[in-house]
Parts: structure tokens; sequence; C-alpha cells
């Protein structure tokens, strides 16, 4: 829909915890969070690498929940070497004994000891050295591996959310003070301006479409306007707009016609080699949209 598309690169929840806190317990309600936002339900949960673990998978099943985790190469070894010895798409049956809940708390390890999670297990080639191991709870006639692949693509506007705002809006530059509050407001406020900017930047992409605007560069699937571009212009509208308060609105259209005049070609895929050591002393930060790994 729309709205969910709306909210590709934006950010729905921005919270500050301490040290150590636990990732994993959030999830449920950031996902909750992103609906009311979008006003839908069944959102998809893509996750990286860190959060994997049966304790939430458990978790997320229990809820009703559809998620797509990325995996550590040590998580769920014996499935996943039958997965690839089945060709790369598996469904198992799980078994949470108390050596594979080892790790976990034990009221944990209590409430999870003797249950079995029937999981879809995935390699899918995203580019790297060996191909990526994928755990879903979604079937293979609604999600082929391919599908999988592009789903867990879209994890990475959450990377990008978090660099605009310590690029191009400078948030680690940024400090106002040693207090949490005035801390807290600074990360408040620019993770604001982020959603701001990208709001804008859909604008001003739809504006250089309709005129015309289209890239030709290899690989390319449109074009985009440029975030650091549209960063500098919103900045100084917003300190015009602070100024006139009675032309804010006419500021807001002339920002986004300013964006619409810089704009950058979209490439799906990856464009340079994964390994760093071998993209052969091209830049891998090119001026084109972020890539999907």
């Amino acid at each position: 829909s729309a709205a969910v598309a709306a909210l590709d690169a934006m950010l729905v929840s921005v919270e500050a915890e301490g040290a150590f806190f636990d990732e994993r317990a959030a999830v449920i309600a950031h996902l909750d969070a992103a609906e009311r936002v979008a006003g839908t339900a069944g959102l998809l949960a893509v996750l990286d690498r860190g959060y994997p673990s049966l304790a939430l998978i458990a978790d997320l099943l229990d809820a009703g929940r559809r998620f797509l985790m990325r995996c550590e190469s040590g998580f769920l070894t014996p499935e996943f070497a039958a997965c690839a010895e089945a060709g790369g798409d598996l469904v198992v049956e799980v078994a949470l004994t108390r050596s594979r809940l080892k790790h976990q708390d034990p009221d944990v390890r209590d409430r999870l000891a003797g249950r079995t999670l029937r999981l879809r297990l995935a390699l899918v080639d995203i580019g790297g050295d060996e191909p990526e191991r994928l755990v879903t709870n979604l079937p293979a006639d609604q999600a082929p591996p391919d599908g999988l692949r592009d789903a867990y693509s879209a994890r990475w506007n959450a990377e990008t959310a978090f660099g605009g705002m310590k690029g191009p809006l400078r948030l680690e530059e940024g400090w106002h003070g040693r207090s949490r509050n005035v801390l807290l407001q600074n990360l408040y406020a620019t993770a604001l301006l982020l959603n701001v900017l990208e709001d804008m930047r859909r604008d001003a992409t739809e504006l250089a479409v309709s005129r015309g605007a289209s890239s030709g560069a290899r690989g390319a699937t449109g074009i985009r306007a440029k975030r650091s571009f549209g960063a500098c212009v919103l900045k100084l509208g917003l300190r015009k707009a602070a100024c006139d308060p009675g032309r804010a609105y006419v500021c807001c259209l002339l920002m986004v016609e300013e964006m619409s005049t810089s704009w950058e070609p979209v490439r799906p895929d990856r464009h340079y080699p994964r390994d760093a050591l071998r993209h052969g002393g091209r830049r891998r930060a090119t001026c084109t949209s972020k890539r999907s790994f």
C-alpha cells in the first residue's frame, strides 16, 4: 500500500537504551508500532544476523508474526546442512532441547524446553562467497527463494536511515549538551528531520519523473532524489521558514522543487563485490542509492 511504501526509508520508532539492552525483546513492539503507522496488519519482520534465537522465533510464532531472519554460520548447523543437501530450501522440525536453550535465562528454558518449532530454511545467493542462511515461517508457495532474497534486501533501508542521521544530518557532530534530556532531544529531532527529508525526497523524485527525468546507468531501475543534496536544501529552507512562518508552506514547495533538480540512479543489486579487498580500487561509496546487500 501507499502507507507501507512511505515507510520504506523512514523511522517509525526510535528509542534510546542503555548498554546491553535486549534488542530481541523489542521486536514485536516495533512491529506493532509500524502497523499502527501504516494502518495495516501482517507486516513481515526482516531481521539481521544479530537477532536470530530460538526463543525469539518461538515468541514470533506464538504471536502469529511473519518473519525472515539472516543467520550466523553457527545457528541451526545440522538443519542447514540438511537444507544444503535438499537443494537449499527445506522445511524442518527443530526440537528445543535443554542443550539448545543453554544460553537462555532459566525461566525461558523452562518455558520452551520440549517444544518443537516448524521452520523453513533457505540458502540464498546474495553475491558473497557462500549463500546466506535464511530462516522464515513464510511458505514456499508465497515466497520462493528469489522472493526471500528480495524481501531480505528491504532490510538495508534501516541501515541507510541511520546512516542518513549520522551522515547528511550530522547527528554525531550536533550534540548541544551532555545531559540525558539534551541528548535525547538531539536524537529525536534528528529522527524527525530525517522523516521530513525522506518525505520531501519522495515528492521530489515524483516531480523529477513527471518532468521526464530518467537514468541510463547500467543496471538502474529508476531514479531517486539525492539525500545529501536534499539535506542541505532542507537545512537552509527550514531557516528561511523559521524567519518567515507565514511562508512556511511556500518554502516547503520550493525545497521540493530544488531537490528534484539533483537525482541519482537506483540500482537494486550490489554494484561492487562484497569483499572490500576485491573491488579493484574502485570507490564502493558511489553516488547511487544503496544497493540491496
